[in-house]
C-alpha cells in the first residue's frame, strides 16, 4: 500500500508540467479560434486538474502522501508553484477570450511559463529523491522519465502554436526539433528496456499516434512555419498522443497482469 502512493505521487508530480504546457497550449487555441467552445472546456478542466492534483501533493489524498510526511524540498516546491501558480491561472483566465491575441499576451505566457514549469520539474524531481530515500523497491526515475514524455508532446504543441503565432520564430522552430529529438531518443530507449508484453503493447500505441504527430512535425521543421492546417492536425492528435503515453506511464509504474 506504501509502495502504491509513492507511485501515485510520482505520477501527479510527473503530471504537473504536461497540465502547464497542455493548459498553454489549449489557451493559444482559443485564441485562434479553432473550436472556442471546445478549446475553452478543456483548458478549464485542465486548469481544474491542476490544481486538484497540487492540493493533492501539498495536503494529501487517500491515494498520495502527504507532503509533510515526505522532504522539507517537496513542501519548498509545493510553495514555490504555489505562489507562481496563482497569477499565471489568473492570466490565462482573464485573457483566453482575447481574439486575436495582442502580441503583449503571448509575450507575456511566453515569460510566465518557463518559472512555473521549471518549479514543477524540481517537484518532480525531489519526490523521486523521496521516494529513493524511502527505500522503495522501484525506480522512481523511470517514472518520473516516462511521465516527461507526455510533458515533452505537450511542450512542442505549445511550442508550435507559438510559431504559427509568429512568436520567437526561429527559437520555435529549434526547440520543436531538439523536443521532438528528445522525445524520439527516450521512446526508443524505453522500447529497448522493457521485454514485458503489455509495456511493449502500450508503447506500440505511443509509437502509432508519434508517427502521425511526427510527419506533421517533420513538415514544421521543413517550412521553419506552422500553419494554421498544420496546427489544426496537432491539435486533433494530441489527445490520442497524451492518452496513449499516459496508458505507457501507467505500465511502467505497475506493469499489468493482463495486457487490455
Amino acid at each position: 500500500a506504501a509502495e502504491a502512493k509513492w507511485k501515485e505521487g510520482l505520477l501527479v508530480a510527473g503530471r504537473q508540467s504536461s497540465l502547464l504546457a497542455q493548459m498553454s497550449f489549449q489557451f493559444l487555441m482559443v485564441s485562434q479560434k479553432f473550436n472556442v467552445v471546445a478549446d475553452t472546456a478543456a483548458m478549464k478542466a485542465t486548469i481544474a486538474q491542476f490544481e486538484s492534483e497540487r492540493r493533492a501533493l501539498d495536503v494529501g489524498s487517500a491515494k498520495i502522501f502527504m507532503a509533510n510526511a515526505t522532504t522539507k524540498d517537496i513542501q519548498d516546491s509545493l510553495k514555490a508553484i504555489k505562489a507562481l501558480w496563482t497569477p499565471f491561472k489568473a492570466f490565462l483566465e482573464s485573457n483566453v477570450t482575447e481574439s486575436p491575441m495582442k502580441t503583449e499576451t503571448v509575450t507575456t505566457l511566453a515569460t510566465m511559463y518557463p518559472p512555473i514549469l521549471k518549479v514543477a520539474g524540481a517537484l518532480a524531481t525531489r519526490y523521486v529523491d523521496a521516494a529513493n530515500g524511502a527505500g522503495v523497491s522501484f525506480s522512481g526515475l523511470q517514472i518520473n522519465t516516462a511521465s516527461a514524455q507526455s510533458w515533452l508532446m505537450q511542450e512542442v504543441a505549445l511550442r508550435a502554436s507559438l510559431l504559427n503565432l509568429g512568436f520567437d520564430t526561429a527559437n520555435m522552430v529549434t526547440q520543436i526539433e531538439s523536443t521532438s529529438i528528445k522525445f524520439d531518443e527516450t521512446r526508443e530507449g524505453f522500447l529497448r528496456g522493457f521485454s514485458h508484453k503489455c509495456i511493449l503493447q502500450e508503447m506500440r500505441n505511443v509509437t502509432d499516434a508519434w508517427s502521425h504527430l511526427k510527419a506533421i512535425l517533420d513538415v514544421v521543421q521543413f517550412n521553419k512555419a506552422a500553419s494554421d492546417n498544420e496546427v489544426t492536425h496537432i491539435r486533433t492528435q494530441m489527445p490520442k498522443m497524451v492518452s496513449a503515453m499516459e496508458a505507457a506511464t501507467r505500465a511502467y509504474a505497475t506493469p499489468p497482469t493482463v495486457c487490455v
